[in-house]
């Protein structure tokens, strides 16, 4: 059975699909994570009926419901549908991008060797990667404005001087706006798709978003699929709101710690997703990826 790499984000690991069942609400838009603004009660009450496991302490709590979410939703993402087809090795990760891409590659290669095929997802062009030098450790993250209210604890595994020169360099980035972020995802791009190149690994793209990327070839896509579920902002409803409200507060508590209204450049990206038809695309997209995955094979 071939192998598939897949190298993706939110559209291809199951992201906002269990919201809706969460929330009880099958109309539900949400903007971003469910987790990305502290809605954590019914997260916790969703996870102590559908679990045996009993957990005293909160935080203990709050971790394993996270982390049950996340096998959940993955285990019903798109690449799902493909495992009686082919052995699938899905790298999908919220807030993904090209620098990320390449590490996950190479980690990928290390342990499995190299796959039959690889598919690349592309991203809204607001993704922030950063690699950087601490003490001679070399680090890599990626970053949204969350991580400027990130409180440093032991569990991060690194310093407080790592997380305070990552704040700034996603301060740095940020603030440098649109192209020079699409100038930055392509150039770890070009790295990205030379690498592959090198290693004679055959490829294509799957695009759930406008294209960022200035250079692709066989491709997939997929966006009038993804434009269902995946809107930016044109109305306001009840969970749009209280996510807007809670991210409010936290832009007043970063303005008040010191960083100016340029570096929390984050409004414009309002986006929200349909839980129930993002649910329901799922399958959707796993058909119509098929016969493009067995057009590549005969293509390379």
């Amino acid at each position: 059975m071939k192998s598939i790499l897949i190298l993706g984000d939110c559209h291809s690991n199951g992201d906002n699909c269990w919201d809706h069942v969460i929330r009880n609400n099958p109309d539900l838009f949400n903007e971003w994570s469910l987790t990305s603004y502290g809605q954590h009660e019914d997260l916790l009450e969703w996870y102590e009926k559908n679990t045996t496991k009993t957990l005293v302490d909160k935080s203990q709590m709050l971790k394993s419901a996270l982390e049950y979410l996340s096998q959940q939703e993955k285990s019903v993402a798109w690449p799902v549908h493909l495992q009686n087809d082919y052995i699938i090795f899905n790298n999908s990760k919220n807030g993904n991008h090209c620098g990320r891409y390449l590490i996950q590659l190479k980690d990928h290669i290390n342990k499995y060797g190299k796959p039959d095929l690889i598919l690349i997802s592309n991203y809204h062009w607001s993704r922030v990667f950063n690699e950087f030098t601490v003490d001679n450790q070399l680090y890599n993250f990626l970053s949204s404005v969350l991580v400027l209210e990130l409180e440093w604890t032991e569990e991060l595994g690194y310093s407080k001087k790592v997380l305070e020169k990552r704040k700034q360099e996603f301060i740095n980035d940020n603030s440098k706006g649109p192209n020079f972020l699409r100038e930055k995802t392509n150039k770890y791009h070009d790295e990205l798709i030379k690498e592959i190149k090198q290693r004679n690994i055959p490829f294509a793209h799957c695009l759930f978003d406008n294209n960022v990327f200035t250079s692709i070839d066989k491709h997939i896509d997929l966006t009038h699929i993804s434009s269902k579920y995946w809107k930016f902002n044109d109305t306001e409803n009840d969970m749009i709101g209280q996510n807007r409200s809670y991210r409010k507060k936290k832009i007043k508590k970063l303005r008040d710690k010191g960083y100016h209204n340029q570096d929390l450049n984050c409004t414009s990206l309002g986006i929200r997703v349909h839980s129930k038809i993002k649910f329901e695309s799922q399958k959707t997209i796993a058909d119509l990826v098929r016969p493009f995955i067995e057009d590549c094979f005969k293509v390379f």
